[in-house]
C-alpha cells in the first residue's frame, strides 16, 4: 500500500482574475517506509527551525517563501527562500518519498475537458501515481 499526500495551487473556474493554471502536487510513500519517511521529514523541519528560524509546526508554502511581500514568520526573503531551497533539496535526497506533479494550463485544459482542469488533474494524478507505484515495484 502507498500513501500519497496530495495539495492544490491554483482554482478550478475559468473567470477573469482566475488562475492561469491549476496544479496538484502529491508526495508518494511505500506503507513500509512511513515510519522512516516520518522520522526524516519531522528532522528535516528541526533543521529549518535551529538554522533558519521556521517554527516546526508551521505549514510549508511556497508562495510564502518566494513572496516578497512581507516577512512570513519574521523571516527576510533571503531566509525564506534557503528554507525553500533546503525542504526541496530534502525531498530530492530521499528516495522513500516520491514527488509526483501535475500541472494544467486552463485554457488548454479548458478546451480539452470541457472546464474541468480540477477533474482531469486528479484523474492524471492518479494515473501517474499508479505508473509510479508499479515503477517501484520493478526497480
Amino acid at each position: 500500500m502507498h500513501f500519497l499526500y496530495v495539495d492544490e495551487s491554483g482554482d478550478t473556474g475559468a473567470k477573469p482574475g482566475s488562475s492561469s493554471h491549476f496544479i496538484l502536487c502529491g508526495l508518494l510513500i511505500h506503507h513500509a517506509s512511513w515510519h522512516h519517511a516520518r522520522q526524516a521529514t519531522k528532522a528535516m523541519r528541526q533543521r529549518l527551525e535551529d538554522k533558519f528560524g521556521f517554527p516546526q509546526l508551521a505549514e510549508l508554502h511556497a508562495s510564502e517563501f518566494l513572496s516578497k511581500n512581507g516577512m512570513h514568520f519574521g523571516l527576510p526573503l533571503e531566509v525564506k527562500i534557503k528554507c525553500a531551497l533546503h525542504a526541496v533539496g530534502f525531498l530530492g535526497k530521499n528516495n522513500y518519498i516520491r514527488p509526483i506533479r501535475i500541472i494544467a494550463e486552463k485554457l488548454v485544459s479548458t478546451k480539452m475537458f470541457s472546464g474541468m482542469p480540477g477533474t482531469s488533474c486528479w484523474r492524471k494524478l492518479t494515473t501517474k501515481e499508479q505508473a509510479t507505484m508499479i515503477a517501484l515495484r520493478m526497480d
